[in-house]
């Protein structure tokens, strides 16, 4: 991708949110691309304060296995937007640490930081859940507006 500065597209946020939420943490934002009122920014790192409440993050890719240690050791209820690339030792980690791990089915097309162009998805992506439990339906592909997520199947599967 080449940039971390990614925003989560709104529609995937709210559909997360009433899923899991309401969600009281953005734990890696910036001033621009924040979705919560209450952010970690890259100044005041997420990785350094304590997360309180439900939380939501998108971590910067190009550094994943921190924020998912951090996920792992903090209480609460947590989830976590990642690429889905099981053969790397921090999905491993996430096997370990998570309750819950869904594999969206389809690429997930995020947003420059002034809210304009897609970024166009080279991968697909995973939700992982920390403290918390499967949803009784999760199928993102239904709540997609048209055009801006590459549908594949949608599978959502316990972890322990």
């Amino acid at each position: 991708m080449g940039n971390d500065s990614w925003r989560t597209p709104r529609w995937l946020f709210d559909y997360l949110n009433a899923e899991f939420g309401p969600f009281t943490l953005d734990a890696a934002a910036s001033d621009e691309n924040h979705l919560c009122d209450k952010y970690y920014t890259e100044q005041n790192s997420g990785l350094d304060n304590e997360w309180n409440g439900i939380v939501f993050c998108n971590p910067p890719y190009s550094d994943i296995s921190p924020w998912v240690k951090k996920a792992g050791g903090e209480a609460g209820r947590i989830l976590l937007l990642l690429p889905s690339r099981t053969g790397m030792a921090w999905f491993q980690d996430c096997l370990s640490f998570a309750s819950v791990c869904f594999v969206t089915g389809g690429r997930i097309k995020f947003i420059d930081p002034t809210g304009g162009k897609r970024m166009s998805p080279s991968e697909d992506h995973i939700l992982v859940g920390f403290g918390i439990d499967l949803p009784r339906y999760l199928n993102i592909r239904e709540i997609a507006p048209e055009g801006v997520y590459k549908k594949k199947r949608v599978l959502a599967e316990r972890v322990r």
